[in-house]
Order: C-alpha cells, then sequence, then structure tokens
C-alpha cells in the first residue's frame, strides 16, 4: 500500500495506512521474533515503509511501540527493537528528507566543508552526515548559519557521537569491515570515507567506554591509524564539551 502524507496528512487515507502498517509490522515481527537477523530486517522494512510515505516522523516511534507490544515482544527485547529502529531511522531519513548542501567552516581558518543537510524551519538545518574536517558537530545536530564564512551556532545536539578514523595508507581495504564492526556493536554508522579517512555516526547511548575500547583496540592491531572524537573536545582548549551531561 502507498502513501504520501505530504499530500494527505490526515482523513480515511492516511488512517487506512496506518492500519495497513501496524497490522503488517506486528504479523511480521511475530514471525521473525527470536531470529534477530530476520527481526532486524522486519524493523527496517516498517522503517522504510514509514519514510517512503512521509510519515510524520514524531508518529513512527510511537506506531512502532504499539507494534512490539501486539507481536508480544519480552521486556528484555524491547530495547534492542528501539536501538535498531533508530538506527534504520538514521539511515532511511537521509534518503527520504529533502535535503541539500552547506559550507561550515574549519577551524583555524583551514577552509570550509560541505556537508549534507535536511532544511528545517527559520534558517536552521540539520546535519544528515557527521563532518569529517569541521569540529563540534554531528550527525543529527540543528545548527544556524551565523555568516557566508560557515560559522555557525549549534542550536540542538542530535545524541551522536562522531568519530574520526585516520591512516597514513589508503583506508579502502579496512572500510566496509571496520564499517560492519561499527555497525554490529556499536550501532554506528559510516558516514563518509576519503583515501586516508573515515567518518562515523555512533549514538550517545552506546556509552564513551565501549566507543573508546573498540576504537583503541582497532588502532593497536591496525598500524598508521588513528581516530579522534569529532565533538567531545573544544579545538581551542581541549577540554570537554559537556554537551551530554544530561542528555
Amino acid at each position: 500500500m502507498q502513501h504520501d502524507f505530504r499530500d494527505q496528512p490526515s482523513g480515511e487515507a492516511a488512517e487506512r495506512f496506518r492500519t495497513w502498517l501496524e497490522s503488517e509490522t506486528v504479523d511480521t515481527l511475530r514471525r521473525t521474533y527470536g531470529n534477530a537477523e530476520e527481526t532486524k530486517t522486519a524493523i527496517f522494512l516498517f522503517v522504510n515503509r514509514a519514510f517512503e510515505a512521509h510519515l510524520p516522523e514524531g508518529e513512527i516511534g510511537a506506531l512502532f511501540g504499539r507494534c512490539i507490544v501486539r507481536a508480544g515482544f519480552q521486556e528484555r527485547d524491547e530495547e534492542s527493537a528501539f536501538a535498531w529502529l533508530e538506527h534504520f531511522g538514521e539511515v532511511a531519513g537521509k534518503v527520504h528528507r529533502p535535503a541539500q548542501h552547506i559550507s561550515l567552516a574549519v577551524h583555524g581558518g583551514a577552509g570550509v566543508e560541505p556537508v549534507h543537510v535536511e532544511v528545517l524551519e527559520g534558517g536552521r538545518y540539520r546535519l544528515l552526515y557527521s563532518p569529517g574536517l569541521v569540529e563540534g558537530v554531528a550527525a543529527g545536530d540543528e545548527i544556524e548559519l551565523l555568516d557566508e564564512a560557515g560559522t555557525f551556532r549549534i542550536i540542538r545536539r542530535g545524541g551522536n557521537l562522531a568519530v574520526q578514523v585516520f591512516s597514513q595508507e589508503p583506508v579502502q581495504p579496512l572500510r566496509d569491515e571496520l564499517a560492519d564492526q561499527v555497525r554490529e556493536r556499536l550501532s554506528g554508522s559510516l558516514d563518509g570515507d576519503i583515501d586516508r579517512g573515515m567518518v562515523f555516526t555512533i549514538p550517545l547511548s552506546t556509552g564513551f567506554a565501549a566507543i573508546e575500547a573498540f576504537f583503541d583496540g582497532f588502532v593497536r592491531t591496525h598500524a598508521g591509524t588513528e581516530w579522534s572524537y569529532g565533538n567531545v573536545y573544544d579545538p581551542d582548549t581541549g577540554r570537554p564539551l559537556g554537551w551530554w551531561n544530561g542528555a
């Protein structure tokens, strides 16, 4: 079934789609419950259908919550289900949200970096991918441009950490395996890569300890590589930014 909530946000057709999506998702989750890989596929299908229809994002989590309750998920399984919902939501949002590029200033006067953003109201933008050079921000953050030079102000944090990996050798041989491990172990995603670098977005909920243990282990076993956070430390003072306190 197809529907476009941009054209018909309410009414009989909109309700038919919501009812259909819930019913289909409940049936699929019931069939796949107990098989982690098949359940992940079912969650991806739900997210993709919701985003293709441009279902208001504020409704997606509530609808999914009803689905897993009706499907009989135990409480111990709900956390992982919602983690995959969040992960796939970020991926689908990058595809389906209206987007454009803007240029943000790189610290220290080192030029600008084009970043992919969703255009919001009031002259604001939401970053769809974590930048590889611009410091202080990550995917999901809402920002406001202050001037044509790309200076910006952060309006709202998206709850993600940017992690940059650099290598003395081309990263292509490492990229796919590392991206798979980051996705599976840290619920993160590869947001971009250049010849000798990669940038990942990882939810704050994964935890600093898990992230640092993972990447410290990676650089120990891959000579010539190093990693750093992109939005944790002040580039001038080196002190923690602390935006995650109380998040």
